[in-house]
C-alpha cells in the first residue's frame, strides 16, 4: 500500500489502516509484514507487533506468529513516515509462509 498515492503531504505523518480477518476456524498463521517507516499492527485490540525504526517496506520484512480465532477479528496497522517513501505491505499466511484456504481479508467486517 502506497500512502503517498492517498494521503498529501506525506511527510512527519502518521496512518491508520482497518481491515478485518474471517477465519472459518481458529488456526496458527503469520502476519508477514514491512513498513516505511515505524509501524504497528493490532490484531482483535492487542498490540502484536511494534517497529520503531526507519526502514523499508519490502514482502515478508517482518513475520508476526499470531493466533487467529474463529470468526471475524479487525486488524489495525499504524504507520508513520519521516521523509520520502511511506507505505507498507501485509500478507497473512499458514506457519509456513502458503496462503491460508479458509481465511479472508476484507475492508468490512462482513468480508467486503
Amino acid at each position: 500500500m502506497d500512502l503517498t498515492r492517498v494521503f498529501q503531504p506525506a511527510e512527519q505523518v502518521c496512518a491508520y489502516a482497518l481491515g478485518y480477518v474471517t477465519a472459518a476456524d481458529e488456526c496458527e498463521a503469520q502476519i508477514r509484514f514491512g513498513s516505511n517507516d515505524a509501524a504497528k499492527v493490532w490484531l482483535g485490540g492487542r498490540l502484536v507487533f511494534d517497529y520503531p525504526h526507519e526502514g523499508t517496506a519490502h514482502l515478508d520484512r517482518d513475520i508476526i506468529p499470531v493466533r487467529l480465532p474463529r470468526g471475524t477479528t479487525p486488524v489495525l496497522i499504524k504507520v508513520t513516515n519521516g521523509l520520502e517513501n511511506w507505505g507498507f505491505v501485509f500478507r497473512l499466511t499458514d506457519t509456513r509462509g502458503r496462503p491460508l484456504k479458509t481465511v479472508k481479508l476484507g475492508l468490512a467486517p462482513d468480508g467486503r
